[in-house]
């Protein structure tokens, strides 16, 4: 194998990312047993000959749950200068690390081989920032304290880094890089030698936060196991002596806070069997775990196995992991494909995925393009929304710097795209997304993780269109709540809402959306905030809304759909305009409208226009009403009567003027 420290294929396991443990993967896949070597697996790994001329290091771990185990030895003598033998240095070479002394060509080359990092201080360097002692502490960073780290960079350190210190004086980033101030170089003379594991979830923090994805932090962000840094160490012992003629003058400081028992598993042959849909005897069984260094002993009975897993397989925890490992080794192509014997009835949807699909295609049909955003997004998108970052979430581990917060809803993505496809050429557009939110306010299901909430949101854009968007966003969800057979009606906003989807919209031009039948609060339809508008670049012709789905479902339950099939006779509109009082919403206006009732025919309401001149107390409101006969053609007389009836409906219940 070239690059074992590249595989891909068993990224889960710490051991493969050394060439010995890789080397007894490919044994056993061949049916061959593997023995690791003796000087590996010796659990009192031999340190070689010592002068103890210097006391060992004072090793403290200050946070057990940082690190398992730290052990640390003082090397004299040591020619910083010093090229690794030829052996070493061509294969650092073949697997892609540059030689570059002894002293660091025998810790990658022990890393390349066994998995497990090593690293060395400048021993003078390093006792001279703590008054001539050595006293390492394994502790997290410090909001405000830095490090200069090797390569030149000087990093933030927060209380999710591992640090090793000397005293007060933080020297190495643990897991990560050293730091400059105790760098190995052609002078070094005496070295510190590290051996040690690291907390991998700490570790993955710090790598993707400071962009470190060195070998050694790469490895230790898979699990290295406590029990493997001392024969490294007393090996690397051994490499220096030869290498670059260091002695031993201290003794192995080794401080150790958790040391897993070995993980003892019972499975019964049968269910390997048939769990695999296999034929393997309890002897053939045995051989396959074998060959990859697992303890193994039959039961009297021949019926089952305990199964003692290597303490570098952190992988294994259950009976299948065991099932697992012996179908692999054996290679899932041998097992006999057999069809199980169960029922294939495929499984209908609920009625909740069910009314997504429907949600979807009416969208959809309406001319919206479905989009799909990450779940995580950035502390600065959710204040361009003004929402509060400190009601989200905070991901440990993120994937990103760009993605450390659950979003609370899912108004700021789509936000986010506006821009993006106005830049790109795209005049008008729609975009929705169905899916999942989580927010602190929301609280914790009964098995204490967050609550997660299904929601809908939708945004349209046009960079040519002038006017209030909020109609047009108005009208795709009137087609949606149509399509399901709801009644929708829109109450104003309050100005100090506390509601979480509605924080983004301008209350003035935003409204709630309520479903009349059932009287439960949908979500908010609306324009933005002038303040989010200016942040996420938006066109001035911009709406839109976002329903709970939680609510849409409830209400969709309780709704009965009417069928209501097509006239065989042909409509007509008419517009009117409405002289009101500024003080009249557009929304009483529609009210009034249809509280008339007109027989065999359907009137539906469109607006058209709003217009106030500056200073004036009244504005005239212009709406196209849309009449559709069910029993015969409307003549002329027939469509004015109906409009004067309906006209003057509104004159009496908001005081208005046609004009």
């Amino acid at each position: 194998m070239t690059y074992p420290q590249k595989n891909k294929s068993l990224t889960h396991r710490p051991d493969t990312f050394g060439i010995i443990g890789f080397a007894r993967e490919v044994a056993a896949i061949q049916g061959k047993a593997f023995q690791t070597p003796a000087w590996l697996s010796a659990t009192r790994p031999d340190y070689g000959p010592s002068t103890n001329v210097v006391a060992a290091p004072s090793v403290a771990i200050d946070v057990p749950e940082l690190s398992a185990r730290y052990q640390a030895v003082v090397l004299s003598d040591a020619d910083g200068s010093a090229v690794s033998p030829i052996n070493i240095q061509t294969y650092l070479a073949r697997v892609g690390v540059r030689p570059i002394s002894a002293i660091v060509d025998v810790t990658n080359y022990l890393m390349m081989v066994t998995g497990q990092p090593l690293h060395a201080f400048d021993y003078d360097k390093l006792v001279a920032l703590n008054d001539g002692k050595a006293d390492i502490h394994v502790r997290a960073g410090k909001p405000g304290e830095s490090l200069e780290l090797i390569d030149g960079r000087t990093v933030d350190l927060s209380d999710n880094d591992i640090v090793i210190a000397n005293g007060n004086v933080v020297v190495a980033l643990a897991g990560a890089m050293g730091g400059r101030s105790t760098e190995i170089d052609s002078s070094t003379k005496n070295i510190i030698l590290e051996s040690a594991t690291f907390n991998l979830y700490n570790l993955r923090n710090t790598q993707m936060r400071h962009g470190i994805f060195s070998e050694a932090i790469t490895r230790f962000t898979k699990g290295q196991p406590a029990q493997l840094t001392a024969p490294v160490l007393a090996a690397a012992i051994r490499l220096l002596q030869e290498s670059a003629g260091a002695m031993r003058v201290s003794d192995v400081a080794d401080t150790l806070t958790d040391l897993p028992a070995p993980i003892q598993i019972e499975v019964s042959v049968d269910a390997i069997n048939s769990t695999l849909g296999s034929k393997f005897a309890a002897a053939d069984i045995v051989d396959t775990l074998q060959n990859v260094e697992f303890a193994v002993a039959i039961r009297d009975d021949g019926t089952s196995v305990m199964v003692t897993a290597p303490f570098w397989r952190s992988d294994i925890h259950i009976a299948e992991d065991i099932i697992e490992e012996i179908g692999r080794l054996n290679g899932f192509d041998s097992i006999e494909p057999t069809l199980p014997e169960r029922d294939f009835t495929a499984v209908s949807p609920d009625s909740f995925d069910r009314l997504r699909a429907t949600v979807r295609q009416t969208l959809a049909r309406a001319g919206a393009n479905e989009v799909l955003t990450y779940s995580f997004v950035h502390g600065d998108l959710l204040q361009k929304a003004t929402l509060k970052a400190d009601n989200s979430y905070r991901i440990t581990n993120s994937i990103s710097p760009d993605l450390q917060y659950y979003r609370q809803t899912l108004t700021p993505s789509l936000l986010n795209l506006v821009h993006a496809n106005s830049k790109a050429g795209f005049e008008q557009f729609a975009l929705f997304e169905l899916n999942k939110v989580h927010a602190k306010s929301a609280g914790m299901t009964d098995d204490n993780v967050p609550v997660e909430l299904d929601r809908v949101g939708l945004i349209l854009a046009d960079r040519q269109q002038k006017g209030a968007a909020y109609y047009q966003a108005k009208r795709l969800i009137e087609y949606l709540g149509e399509s399901l057979g709801l009644q929708l009606e829109f109450k104003p906003l309050p100005e100090a809402t506390s509601l979480l989807i509605a924080q983004p919209f301008e209350y003035r031009r935003s409204a709630r959306v309520i479903d009349v039948n059932s009287g439960m609060a949908l979500g908010v339809i609306g324009e933005y905030k002038k303040s989010v508008v200016k942040n996420f670049k938006l066109p001035e012709y911009t709406a839109g809304f976002e329903l709970l789905g939680e609510g849409l479902a409830l209400a969709v339950n309780k709704a009965s759909i009417a069928y209501q099939p097509s006239s065989r006779y042909p409509s007509t509109t008419r517009d009117v305009c409405f002289r009101v009082d500024d003080s009249v919403s557009y929304g009483s206006i529609i009210e009034s409208l249809g509280i008339a009732s007109i027989e065999e025919v359907i009137v539906t309401v469109q607006p058209i226009d709003i217009y106030q001149a500056q200073g004036d107390t009244q504005k005239n409101v212009t709406v196209r009403l849309k009449l559709t006969p069910y029993g015969e053609t409307l003549d002329g007389e027939s469509i004015s009567r109906i409009i004067g009836t309906l006209s003057s409906n509104v004159v009496h219940s908001v005081g208005a003027t046609i004009i």
